[in-house]
């Protein structure tokens, strides 16, 4: 049946003139829906969450940055503290030398024996570890005449007065401009030296060349603890089983370091080629100073 006119049915039939249904209808004009308060809580809680853990943040780069710079200054440091440890290992603990000198002529001669040869350096130097180095330096006076079969014989004593080590040397060829070494190496003495003793003989008068108008260190390269040259003979004659001694000095001129290097063999007109490890020697920086040769 129809409703009556001009009546709608119940169902979805319209609300009286200006209300809305109950069901999704509108607020009143100007006023806000309600605000869920469980929904508020969470934002609000949220947003501290994130202003603490901007705080956080901020403190934790701080306290890493700060140990960086912690680090950074006890890495500097160590750094240099091995740098000057390192420096101060590769230099020498040198011994003052007490020498005692005796010149004497083997021959018949009415020249006094220190008028033929003179003592022109002494070192005795303890290098660490047990190492110690020694040499005696020779050549003639002014205008006295080249000399050869020169010995010098050398004792190091300790501290008792006993005898560590002795050895001996033959030098040929010392003039006033061509100095003679006798020199050597002592490693590992119950008991180290603190003196050296020699004695020289003046030899004979003689023509032959000294070693060090012979033979010529050319060309010394150093590279960290790498020492590399050539080694080149004026001699028509081959020379075998040499020693050549590499020596150090101070500002003052004084013996710092002695290094040894054994050289096998120099051909005439052929440069003979070594290389040097100083990686165990405790030399200062550069090229040694002297260079000596032994035979």
């Amino acid at each position: 049946m129809d409703p009556p006119v001009g009546m709608d049915p119940v169902v979805g039939m319209d609300p009286p003139f200006g209300m809305d249904p109950v069901v999704g209808m509108d607020p009143p004009v100007g006023m806000d829906p309600p605000v869920d308060p469980w929904a508020e809580q969470a934002r609000r809680q949220a947003a501290h969450q994130k202003a603490r853990w901007r705080r956080r943040r901020r403190w934790l780069l701080l306290c890493l940055a700060i140990i960086a710079v912690i680090l950074f200054c006890g890495a500097m440091v160590a750094l240099v503290a091995n740098r000057v440890s390192d420096e101060a290992a590769v230099v020498p603990v040198e011994i003052p030398v007490t020498q005692t000198t005796s010149i004497e002529s083997l021959t018949e001669s009415t020249v006094s024996p220190n008028e033929l040869v003179t003592v022109d350096e002494v070192w005795l130097v303890d290098r660490g570890a047990g190492v110690f180095d020694w040499g005696v330096v020779v050549s003639t006076p002014r205008f006295a005449p080249t000399r050869s079969g020169v010995e010098v014989d050398v004792r190091l004593i300790d501290a008792g007065g006993e005898i560590v080590e002795a050895a001996s040397g033959l030098v040929d060829g010392i003039s006033e401009n061509s100095q003679g070494a006798v020199a050597g190496r002592l490693l590992g003495p119950v008991v180290g030296p603190v003196r050296i003793e020699f004695d020289v003989s003046v030899g004979v008068p003689s023509s032959d060349a000294a070693l060090g108008d012979i033979l010529e260190a050319r060309a010394l390269d150093r590279n960290d603890d790498t020492l590399s040259g050539r080694i080149r003979s004026s001699s028509l004659d081959d020379f075998t089983d040499l020693t050549m001694v590499l020596v150090w000095r101070n500002d003052a001129g004084e013996v710092v370091a002695a290094v040894p290097v054994g050289i096998d063999q120099v051909r005439p007109g052929v440069d003979a080629r070594f290389v040097v490890d100083l990686v165990e020697e405790m030399v200062p920086e550069g090229r040694p100073d002297t260079v000596f040769w032994l035979r």
